[in-house]
């Protein structure tokens, strides 16, 4: 990815950190299927760190580790890294919540919702406590 116009904005990063966090739910299983059915998640509580210049033109990645998650919330813990350097440039952290879009109110994740959820926390659940987790954001049980 490279942001040229935005390389020091909260905006921007943000934007990156959603991409991102889209991408992920993508993967772990959230498809444009499940999300016409009625349910989707929704992001409730986020917390960003600049860590380092970004100067414009940077060359980045964004990883993403789930934090835990229970029937009904997800946490993830992202990093913006330096392609070329490897440095941290950015941390997000998420509460997500899964909500049925048509009574706008948060409900449980039906059991394939769950399962895959129950995967992405084995796939992508980080080996050690990232730095900078917030005390704020309680993890799901």
């Amino acid at each position: 990815m490279d942001r040229l116009q935005w390389a020091h904005d909260r905006m921007a990063i943000l934007q990156d950190f959603s991409d991102a966090g889209e991408r992920f739910l993508r993967f772990f299983g959230f498809t444009e299927e499940y999300r016409l059915g009625g349910f989707s998640f929704f992001s409730v509580e986020g917390h960003l760190r600049n860590l380092r210049e970004c100067e414009v033109g940077t060359h980045f990645r964004v990883y993403t580790d789930m934090i835990s998650h229970d029937a009904i919330r997800l946490h993830i813990y992202q990093y913006m890294v330096n392609a070329t350097t490897a440095a941290c440039l950015a941390t997000g952290e998420h509460m997500m919540l899964h909500v049925d879009t048509v009574q706008r109110r948060a409900c449980p994740m039906g059991p394939q919702m769950q399962a895959a959820a129950e995967a992405a926390m084995t796939s992508w659940a980080p080996r050690l406590k990232p730095l900078g987790l917030s005390g704020s954001i309680k993890p799901a049980s």
